[in-house]
């Protein structure tokens, strides 16, 4: 007997996920529902036996590669990874296709991470929101979040984009693939009622498992902004009113020191960067950055 799940995805299923769901079209068409049945094959017929010839041997079939593991209990490992990103790493993509898949996903890396620094506060009241399970304000700090996050999905799905972006003899593999892995949560989920204790369909599954997936993206994007110097630097430079030259001086700063090796929470490092952000600051920037630092 399988231990009861209690995931995030099975509890928190709320207005703000659904919103989610839309705003991220999370259930296209090639995922909201099941994969069309395979054609039966049809037993391929013998040939007549060969009387000077041993039993014939049938080499085994090769495993079709999956998304889809399990742990010990049988439930469906979750994805470091967007299903998609995990998927075109079993495609073995190389030359333009490899370059055209991985600039997607860098471009969506980067906008994610750009709302994360931009947008602490907003981040923190969400949290806030989901802890006290204030679904009206998850509501409201979602759709806020979900305007912000527009140059995420402003051009379609990651699924979409991807698949639009692969040659045509990887596309069935990328859906198959892709598909497959949502199809084994929508299995298991479907054993797990929602907070009513009723029954998930399949769209109230994907939906609360994009969510959660997307969250993981988020919290991805933060730990890189972090090694980076840029999650700390936004903390401390917010409402600055820096010039637009002064911002890029701060990203080339920035950069020069994450590309030695990645910044760590408690890296000594980080006060010859701030020494030198501060250099680019006037007198009442840094008054107010020393103020910051001292508590005031």
């Amino acid at each position: 007997m399988k231990p009861e799940r209690t995931s995030k995805a099975a509890r928190g299923i709320t207005l703000f996920a659904v919103v989610a769901a839309a705003a991220m079209g999370v259930v296209p068409d090639a995922l909201a529902q099941n994969l069309p049945a395979e054609p039966t094959k049809q037993p391929e017929k013998q040939s007549a036996a060969n009387p000077l010839g041993g039993p014939k041997i049938d080499a085994p079939p090769s495993a079709a590669s999956s998304l889809v593991s399990t742990d010990f209990n049988g439930t469906v490992r979750r994805l470091e990874t967007t299903p998609e990103e995990a998927a075109v790493a079993l495609l073995n993509l190389t030359g333009s296709a490899k370059e055209r898949v991985d600039a997607l996903f860098a471009k969506r890396g980067k906008a994610i991470e750009e709302f994360v620094t931009g947008n602490l506060d907003l981040l923190t009241k969400l949290d806030t929101a989901g802890k006290t399970n204030n679904k009206r304000d998850q509501l409201m700090l979602g759709l806020e979040a979900f305007q912000k996050l527009n140059a995420v999905w402003k051009d379609g799905t990651l699924f979409d984009q991807v698949k639009a972006s692969l040659p045509d003899d990887k596309r069935a593999e990328f859906e198959r693939l892709v598909t497959g892995y949502w199809n084994a949560l929508v299995e298991e989920g479907k054993n797990i009622p929602n907070e009513e204790g009723k029954k998930r369909g399949r769209f109230e599954i994907v939906a609360g498992e994009r969510l959660q997936a997307f969250v993981g993206e988020i919290g991805r994007a933060f730990e890189r902004g972090v090694k980076s110097g840029r999650l700390i630097a936004e903390f401390v430079l917010k409402d600055l009113n820096l010039t637009d030259a002064q911002k890029a001086r701060v990203r080339e700063i920035i950069d020069s020191e994450a590309a030695e090796a990645p910044l760590k929470e408690d890296d000594k490092r980080y006060e010859g960067l701030f020494l030198k952000i501060l250099g680019i600051l006037d007198e009442k920037q840094r008054t107010a950055v020393l103020k910051r630092f001292r508590g005031e």
